[in-house]
C-alpha cells in the first residue's frame, strides 16, 4: 500500500554520545526540548528480565543520539559508567514537567524501573497512536508504521541482530550500528507522532479516546504488571 505520507528522506543527523561533554550538551538540549522522543534498547524482549544496553533521545526530526552503557564484545569502544550515565539522565526521566514521547513507551518504563528510574511526564505514544488512528491497518511496530505514514523503508532489529539460533543480543551489536538503529527509532517515532497526532486531534472522539483512556491508562498497567494483581476466583 502507498504510504499516507510520502516525502523525500532528509540529510540524518545521528550521535553516539560516548564522553561526558557530549552526553551534558545532549541533556540541556532536552530539558528546554518542546517534546523529548526517547527509546530504550535492551538484552531481551521480555521487559520484566531484560538490562539496558543503551538509550536514544530525539528532538527534532532527522536528528537524534544513542547513548550506549552495556555493548560488551571484543574491541568495544570506551562508554560511559552505567552509574553516570544513568544519574545524569534520572531528573530528566523523572521530571513529569519535561513531556516525553516513545513507542510502546509502558515498556520502557519497565525497563527504567528496574534499573532505578521512575519514568514520568509520559504525554504521547506513537504506538498508541496508531491504534487509536487505525487499529487494524498494519501492525504497529516502528518499521512498519514507517512504511505507511512516512513513506521511510527503516532497519529492522534482525538485521543487527539476526535471527533464530544464531541471534546475537544487543550488547554485542558494534556501537555504531547500534547507534544508527536506535537513533532512527527515536527520529522516527517523533516524525510519526508528528503524522499521528494532527490526525487524531482533528478527530475529537479519537482525541477524547486518546488523552481520557488510552495514554492515561499506560501508567495503570505499568503498576499493575509490575506489582501483579490478586484476583478473587470465587
Amino acid at each position: 500500500a502507498a504510504p499516507e505520507s510520502a516525502a523525500v528522506r532528509a540529510p540524518r543527523s545521528y550521535d553516539c554520545v560516548t564522553t561526558a561533554e557530549a552526553l551534558q550538551s545532549w541533556i540541556d538540549r532536552l530539558h528546554t526540548a518542546e517534546l523529548n522522543a526517547f527509546g530504550v534498547e535492551t538484552t531481551a524482549p521480555d521487559y520484566m528480565q531484560a538490562d539496558m544496553v543503551g538509550l536514544a533521545f530525539s528532538i527534532e526530526p532527522n536528528a537524534a543520539a544513542y547513548l550506549p552503557l552495556a555493548h560488551e564484545y571484543a574491541g568495544v569502544p570506551a562508554q560511559l559508567p552505567r552509574e553516570t550515565l544513568l544519574a545524569a539522565l534520572k531528573p530528566l526521566l523523572e521530571n513529569e514537567r519535561v513531556p516525553k514521547i516513545g513507542h510502546d513507551l509502558k515498556h520502557d518504563a519497565h525497563v527504567l524501573r528496574r534499573a532505578g528510574v521512575e519514568l514520568r511526564g509520559m504525554r504521547f505514544d506513537s504506538m498508541l497512536e496508531s491504534y487509536v488512528w487505525n487499529s487494524t491497518a498494519s501492525r504497529h511496530e516502528v518499521d512498519a508504521l514507517a512504511r505507511k505514514y512516512l513513506g521511510v523503508d527503516a532497519q529492522r532489529y534482525e538485521d543487527l541482530t539476526g535471527r533464530g539460533a544464531k541471534q546475537i543480543s544487543f550488547s554485542q551489536v558494534a556501537l555504531d550500528g547500534a547507534a544508527q538503529y536506535a537513533s532512527e527509532q527515536v527520529d522516527l517515532t517523533l516524525q510519526l507522532h508528528r503524522t499521528l497526532w494532527p490526525k487524531i486531534e482533528a478527530a475529537p472522539p479519537l482525541r477524547t479516546l486518546y488523552d481520557a483512556i488510552e495514554q492515561p491508562l499506560a501508567p495503570v498497567l505499568l503498576r499493575m504488571e509490575h506489582r501483579g494483581v490478586l484476583i478473587d476466583g470465587a
